[in-house]
């Protein structure tokens, strides 16, 4: 007799941890769901939590037999990226999966420029200085040039970035035309930070 796709499907676990790739150490307090497989993005209601030690344990019943994943829950997406395609489980087995990710801290930039540098436009650019594999950058635009703005971004922790400041007078085919730059490294720490960019 054959089995639908829409009947529920065996009971299943899944466990195993997740590590930071830049540290090395276990990631806690990441949230991860169980979604369907029709474009990652179809939540099967059922989350778990990594421990202190990186470790997550779920059982759950599928609400059907078709393909599940695990992925980081949405809200988790902006603080984390996951450096391997979601794995898919197989149901009614205990799934066993070491994951790595990226960890990203909040970052607000205050932006302070002191002149306009007699130009029409104004545009900063976050570059991650020696990645190790990813590079990782942020971008905002100015147009005119604001004298003192706020930014909020996420970037990679404990890494440094080269933040780039060009004050400039529309593009050519070549970049920028009549541009003035001023450069100034950061380095962010594994915890959520505000930065302070003044430009002459």
């Amino acid at each position: 007799m054959s089995k639908c796709f829409n009947e529920p499907g065996p009971v299943t676990t899944v466990h195993g941890y997740v590590n930071d790739v830049v540290t090395g150490k276990p990631l806690s307090n990441v949230q991860l769901q169980v979604v369907s497989q029709f474009g990652y993005g179809q939540s099967s209601g059922n989350y778990v939590t990594t421990a202190a030690d990186g470790s997550f344990y779920l059982k759950f019943t599928p609400s059907s037999s078709s393909g599940f994943y695990l992925k980081p829950a949405l809200a988790q997406q902006r603080r984390y990226y996951f450096t391997s395609p979601y794995p898919r489980l197989v149901l009614g087995q205990d799934n066993n999966f070491t994951l790595t990710a990226y960890k990203f801290v909040a970052v607000g930039i205050h932006l302070i420029n002191n002149s306009n540098q007699n130009r029409s436009d104004f545009t900063l650019n976050l570059k991650e200085l020696n990645p190790t594999a990813i590079r990782f950058e942020a971008f905002f635009d100015l147009a005119p040039p604001k004298a003192d703005t706020i930014f909020s971004a996420f970037l990679l922790q404990q890494s440094s970035y080269q933040c780039q400041s060009y004050f400039f007078n529309g593009y050519t085919t070549a970049g920028f035309a009549d541009s003035v730059n001023f450069y100034k490294t950061i380095t962010l720490g594994a915890n959520d930070t505000t930065v302070v960019i003044t430009n002459p």
